[in-house]
């Protein structure tokens, strides 16, 4: 009995969700600017968007920035169930800035999960999401 109800269970809730969409999303630019002058711009722009850095390394021009489920919200797509929902997003953005011959070369990647109910296997696993190519935009555009 319990297994038909599983069973029953996982039919229905895989009718029930979309997985996230792909997004176009710019994985680096080029800034007109010092590495020195991109790294401040940098900072100040994880600053002001609230991100908690927890890797802030100049010298080897890498940032990385834990992101609260409300900006991975804004900024990643996990998909949608219509039933059960398991909301444990997870995510950070990773930047890395190198210095070229015209400005500063400047490489940002979120990466994020969430949690998903895998119906064929009667349980729950993190699945990965998809950068909605927001937060990228906004670093390159600040950089600018």
């Amino acid at each position: 009995m319990r297994y038909l109800l599983m069973g029953l269970m996982a039919v229905a809730l895989a009718g029930c969700t979309a997985p996230p969409q792909a997004h176009k999303v710019e994985t680096s630019a080029i800034v007109p600017h010092s590495s020195t002058d991109t790294w401040q711009a940098l900072t100040r722009f994880a600053t002001n968007h609230g991100l908690a850095v927890g890797i802030s390394n100049e010298q080897g021009g890498v940032l990385q920035a834990a992101l609260t489920s409300d900006q991975l919200a804004r900024y990643a797509d996990c998909g949608s169930t219509h039933s059960v929902t398991l909301p444990d997003p997870q995510g950070s953005i990773t930047v890395q800035i190198s210095p070229t011959d015209s400005g500063t070369s400047v490489t940002a990647r979120l990466v994020a999960t969430d949690r998903m109910f895998l119906a064929s296997a009667g349980e729950i696993s993190r699945a990965p999401c998809n950068s909605r190519g927001i937060l990228e935009a906004e670093i390159y555009q600040a950089l600018r």
